[in-house]
């Protein structure tokens, strides 16, 4: 059976009688009375499976009889009190909708609601729900039972809207927060470094962060992991500190770049280096040689002319006396690269090639001779210098280009 508060029970209410709960709300309070007036006088004497809140049916028609207009009044109040129940539940219906409206049936699923657990760990409580929500926009079975949802879009329009609400939130949300500092203070004070959010970026909290050094840091769940700090933003006056620990996926990154990088300047330089010999053994040697009895260099030095670097035992040494002629500290030895050492024993013009004046394979005079009159290697060899006339004819052209 029902009892009077909607709780269904299980009573076994024997034949000829009716239980309290199905008479209470019809009855008004002076045939109240007198059941229980009657019921007083029964007590000890009822029968075996009778409790004293039950009535026997007789009775109970009789006082109906003896209080008819009691309960005719006691009626009429019900009815009037269930008319205007309505009507507020119907304002109520009407306020909520324009207040907090709804969208049309059918709009509402598990991916657009909040449900009342959620909706409690913001910081409602089922008062406003029931309030400002009303009944559940959609339901999805939950297990042996359905989860009442409501939408986002109405429950962000409530927290934004309604004064109440808004201040209960303000509340919670400050408790909360003032829970959590405590919680992150105690966990510091026995010396755990721990994560926080600050803004948009995670951080690390502790004592004696140092840039550079290893932490252990406990997760909420208590697990802990090792992070490395890359820079610590701010230390207050109790010596907590806030960090930025190393994106170790963003350093695992930038060192793979760094090794691509490393690698392709090396294929590049092992290239170039490829191409540079292929070019010096394509090269034509022209001046292979440096005039006779001339003293080689033995290590790598700048050219003294050009200034170019000359390898070992590929230029020539020139002594050079930079003081008196006793003076044997005053005697320096410079470094001449094979081109330029041709070019000043021939009186070359600088940026000359040497290799076909050398190609001639003539006396350092004879050359002079030649390159004095203006000509080039390839004039120079059809000229026979050991004919007088042919010398004498080169020689008046050197004389009238002077």
């Amino acid at each position: 059976m029902t009892v009077g508060n909607g709780v269904q029970v299980n009573i076994e209410v024997p034949s000829g009688y009716l239980h309290a709960s199905e008479v209470i709300d019809r009855t008004p309070d002076t045939a109240w009375t007198a059941l229980h007036a009657h019921a007083e006088r029964l007590e000890g004497t009822l029968p075996s499976g009778v409790s004293p809140k039950m009535f026997p049916a007789e009775v109970v028609a009789q006082i109906e009889a003896k209080f008819a207009d009691a309960y005719s009044e006691h009626a009429a109040t019900l009815a009037a009190e269930k008319t205007a129940r309505d009507a507020l539940e119907a304002a109520e219906a009407a306020r909520l909708a324009a207040q907090v409206p709804r969208l049309p049936e059918g709009s509402y699923n598990s991916s657009n609601t909040l449900g009342r657990g959620l909706l409690k760990s913001r910081g409602w409580t089922d008062g406003h729900i029931t309030r400002l929500l009303g009944g559940p926009d959609c339901t999805i079975p939950s297990g042996y039972e359905r989860q009442h949802l409501w939408g986002a879009e109405r429950v962000a329009y409530a927290e934004a809207n309604d004064t109440k609400l808004m201040k209960r939130l303000a509340t919670y949300r400050a408790k909360r927060a003032d829970e959590k500092t405590e919680r992150i203070a105690a966990s510091i004070d026995t010396g755990k470094v721990i994560f926080r959010k600050d803004g948009d970026t995670w951080v690390l909290v502790g004592r004696g962060l140092v840039a550079g050094a290893t932490v252990e840091v406990t997760k909420r769940d208590g697990t802990t992991t090792t992070k490395r700090v890359e820079r610590v933003l701010s230390t207050d006056a109790a010596g907590v500190s806030k960090a930025v620990p190393v994106d170790e996926v963003a350093e695992a990154r930038a060192a793979a770049r760094l090794a691509d990088a490393e690698a392709r300047a090396a294929e590049r330089a092992a290239a170039q280096e490829t191409r540079q010999r292929a070019a010096a053994e394509a090269r034509p040697t022209g001046s292979p040689a440096l005039p006779a009895g001339t003293r080689r260099n033995q290590r790598s030095s700048p050219c003294h002319g050009c200034h170019s670097t000359v390898h070992p035992d590929k230029g020539a040494l020139r002594q050079v006396w930079a003081g008196d002629d006793e003076d044997d500290e005053a005697v320096r030895w410079e470094v001449w690269c094979s081109p330029c050492t041709w070019r000043t024993l021939y009186r070359l013009p600088v940026n000359t090639d040497t290799a076909p004046w050398v190609a001639l394979n003539w006396p350092a005079a004879d050359v002079q001779l030649v390159v004095a009159a203006g000509l080039n290697p390839t004039e120079a060899a059809a000229f026979d210098l050991s004919d007088p006339a042919t010398r004498e004819w080169v020689e008046m052209i050197r004389a009238l280009r002077a």
